[in-house]
């Protein structure tokens, strides 16, 4: 069974045991705005749903180009024209033989070579799954959810046994409304306690060189692990306030991770742990792109001038070339840096808080 928990029922929980008087957070949560991502996403499936009799599809049987053909279906079935794939066959990951890339870094698809299970007993013949993974640049993809719902709860009802292996839904502070400190104080109160003893913890520090500290609860081998640390330093802006509140949940044969997740993340992440109760009360807001694009330019604008500044200028002082003649022999034209490669920049709708 999941244990993943409903906001439904989950009451505001304050940091600290007040007596039932009116806490920090309490009054915080009344104007909190945050936005609610799902930032990395896996799910595996029988390789027989590729085919429309069921039959099983391995490169044995079918053509590496029939097998992406398939694939690419499928692709388009659960995203649209969000994600794409490439169109090359590569190494296996995961337990797998065989892999396809999602284009632009989104992520994978592996397959092939998990039917034989091998057990104290003997070996045993199951069968055979893929696996679709997404990233946080894949995540950001997705421009429906609910479509990838319906799409696995159809696939499920066929009969291909559809199961999430992992979800991580995140709440972001792009001000700092909440950060790892708090999440810190509101363990050492208890407020990550559900059953019994405290999960494990773990501080990351960055002994103040700004790159940004982490704050751990709880741990993989559990199904559920709770991570809150300072994103914005983490992407390259020291003088950020941005923080991230993160659950990720993977499933196995014993915990099921509910498919309703994808649709009700907010509901989800809420019903975590005790602590994060107040998420339920939170107003959305839409700047987690945005603000990661800004970042990551800026960044990349520093060690660009850092490492080619004097170069430019050289083309400019030394060579005596006019602004448009350098734009033109430094332009590339075929596409962008893999960092800034979202999918706001893709379609060229970038944020005007970005170029402000």
């Amino acid at each position: 069974m999941s244990d993943l928990g409903l906001a439904g029922d989950a009451k505001l929980t304050p940091y600290s045991n007040t007596g039932g008087k009116c806490s920090e957070q309490e009054t915080r949560s009344e104007l909190l705005q945050g936005e609610i991502l799902i930032d990395t996403f896996s799910m595996s499936m029988q390789l027989a749903g590729l085919s429309k009799s069921g039959d099983s599809v391995s490169r044995w049987t079918h053509s590496d180009e029939e097998i992406i053909g398939r694939f690419k279906s499928l692709i388009k079935k659960l995203f649209g024209d969000a994600i794409s794939i490439a169109p090359h066959i590569i190494n296996g990951r995961n337990g797998f033989d065989n892999r396809l890339l999602l284009d632009d870094g989104a992520g994978f698809i592996a397959f092939g070579g998990n039917n034989i299970v091998r057990k104290a007993d003997g070996v045993e013949t199951r069968k055979e799954r893929f696996q679709l993974y997404l990233d946080g640049a894949g995540c950001e993809r997705v421009q429906d959810w609910h479509r990838l719902y319906q799409a696995m709860c159809d696939a499920n009802c066929a009969g291909y046994d559809v199961r999430i292996n992992r979800v991580d839904v995140a709440c972001d502070f792009h001000e700092g409304e909440y950060t790892y400190q708090d999440a810190i104080t509101a363990y050492q109160d208890g407020a990550f306690t559900s059953r019994g003893r405290p999960p494990k913890s773990k501080l990351i520090n960055d002994m103040g060189s700004n790159e940004g500290c982490t704050f751990y609860v709880g741990s993989r081998l559990g199904g559920k692990m709770f991570r809150a640390y300072e994103k914005g330093k983490q992407l390259g802006d020291k003088s950020s306030s941005w923080n991230r509140f993160e659950v990720e949940w993977l499933g196995d044969n014993k915990r099921v991770i509910p498919f309703e997740v994808l649709i009700h993340p907010q509901k989800y992440l809420a019903g975590s742990y005790p602590a994060m109760s107040f998420i339920s009360s939170i107003t959305e807001v839409i700047k987690t792109s945005a603000k990661r694009i800004k970042i990551t330019y800026e960044h990349a604008r520093y060690w660009c001038r850092l490492q080619y500044g004097k170069l430019i200028n050289f083309a400019g002082r030394g060579l005596h070339l006019a602004p448009e003649q350098i734009i033109q022999e430094f332009y590339n034209p075929d596409g962008f840096p893999d960092r800034l490669l979202t999918m706001p920049a893709k379609i060229g709708l970038i944020p005007n808080e970005v170029t402000a």
